[in-house]
This record gives structure tokens, sequence and C-alpha cells, in this order.
């Protein structure tokens, strides 16, 4: 398979450097990274509907690990660009609300539709036992009641739990980003280096849903 997962993250975060520095707005940045991350999307799924997998292995780990990152990162500068586009202020108070209702609102939704999962659990844990049935297409079990977007997937270029994964890494960028917003003298860096405040975000349910 032509792509693997260092060499698409490394690609991805070559062209993230170079918009960021031709880019005088995150608006403009998150767009452009949404329209490049589409097309690099749309590039390797056509590579993997005509030249398919060689293996079992490799199926897995192209959808546990490289299409994730890929999706993942789409998911978050769509939604970046989003929330940007439609903040009110530039600073102060209502600027401020803004973002903390932003933040509000992905804790509800790791709450509701992420962190009860069995599936998160696994992902989190770092187990494989069970990665034939979570990332090998063809083996999505209706029983498990999932979310409607299943009937939406291309079951040739999806398990439904690739998805899953790029929101679970879309959910953790965007923390971070809303958290920079609410918090600027405190960098990307500085907050990723602070796993506990992670855990108190999303690993604490008392109070969360007051926030409304």
């Amino acid at each position: 398979m032509k792509h693997s997962l260092h060499t698409i993250i490394l690609e991805i975060h070559n062209m993230e450097d170079k918009i960021s520095v031709q880019s005088e707005r995150l608006i403009d940045e998150a767009y452009q990274m949404t329209l490049y991350l589409q097309d690099l999307l749309f590039s390797v799924k056509k590579q993997i509907i005509e030249q398919d997998f060689e293996n079992d292995n490799e199926e897995i780990q192209f959808f546990r690990t490289i299409k994730p990152q890929i999706l993942g990162k789409l998911i978050y500068y769509n939604k970046v660009y989003r929330i940007e586009t439609t903040c009110p202020f530039s600073n102060g108070k209502m600027y401020f609300n803004y973002f903390s209702n932003q933040l509000a609102s992905l804790k509800r939704e790791y709450i509701e539709h992420i962190c009860n999962s069995d599936f998160y659990r696994y992902y989190r844990s770092g187990r494989t036992d069970r990665d034939h049935s979570y990332f090998k297409r063809g083996n999505i079990n209706y029983h498990d009641g999932l979310n409607s977007i299943v009937f939406e997937i291309d079951p040739e270029f999806s398990t439904f739990y690739d998805y899953k994964t790029a929101r679970i890494i879309a959910n953790e960028l965007l923390y971070t980003y809303l958290l920079t917003k609410i918090n600027p003298e405190e960098s990307p860096d500085l907050i990723a280096q602070k796993p506990e405040r992670s855990k108190d975000i999303f690993g604490r349910k008392p109070k969360m849903h007051l926030q409304n």
C-alpha cells in the first residue's frame, strides 16, 4: 500500500506548516486544510478501491490508524472553520462565553456518544483482540444499536469504527483548540502536556450537564 501512517502524518504536518505560513487568519487556514484533506481522503479511497489490500493485517492497519488520522483532521478543521465563521466577536465577555459554550457542547457529545461505549474503552485500552471485528469491512453488527450514520457510509471504504476513531481524534484536537481560545496564555503544547486537565474535562461527569 502506498500510504503508511508515518508518511500520511508527515504529509499532513508539512501541509499544515505550509498553509499556516501562507494564511493570515485561522479561518483561511481551516478552510484550506479542509479542502486539502478532502482531496487526500478521496485519492486514498480511489487507491483502495482500485488496488485493495494485500492481506487482512494491511486492511486493519489502514482502518485503525491511517484513515482515522486523515478523517479526524478533516472533521476537526471543518468544525474549526464553522466555529470561527460564526463567532460574533473577536474579544470580550461574549467572545469568552461563545467558546465556553462550544467547549460545553463538546463535553456533552463526549458523554452522550463516546465515553460510555464499549468501543471507546477498547480503543483507549490499546487492545487489538477485536480488531478483525472493528476494522475489517463487512463486519458491522446492527444488533449493537449503532448510530444512524452507519447507513450513510461507503461499505467499500469504511468499517464504521474507523469513523468512530476519527471522531475521537477530532474531539481531542477540538478540546485543545477550544482551551487555547478560552485560555490564550497557554500554548497548545503546554496544554497537551497536562493529561490531568484532559481527564478532568472529559473524564468526570458531575456538573457537565449543568452548562447549557
